[in-house]
């Protein structure tokens, strides 16, 4: 398994996340690069509206950090994710 590919698997099944925020921070987390909000709804296809509360949810919760760049871009913080990424170790563990 790739590293990408737990990382993508670690979100997708955390229960600490809402669908919408999984899908923002998987989005996020599978760039390359800090994305704008145009580059997640382009790749998502969600409401402007929808896209935004997730954002600010992984915002305050320190899933994610913004950064000004012409617009602001976001990038995942890598303390939070590796937190994801164990929870996610520990669960396999258990099964």
């Amino acid at each position: 398994m790739t590293k990408r590919t737990m990382l993508s698997d670690a979100i997708l099944s955390s229960d600490i996340l809402s669908t919408g925020q999984k899908k923002v921070l998987n989005i996020i987390c599978s760039s390359d690069y800090p994305i704008s909000v145009k580059g997640i709804l382009d790749i998502m296809g969600s409401s402007k509206q929808a896209v935004h509360i997730s954002i600010k949810s992984l915002l305050e919760r320190g899933f994610i950090t913004k950064h000004k760049d012409r617009v602001f871009v976001y990038k995942p913080n890598k303390t939070r994710i590796a937190e994801l990424e164990t929870r996610y170790i520990q669960k396999l563990s258990l099964k």
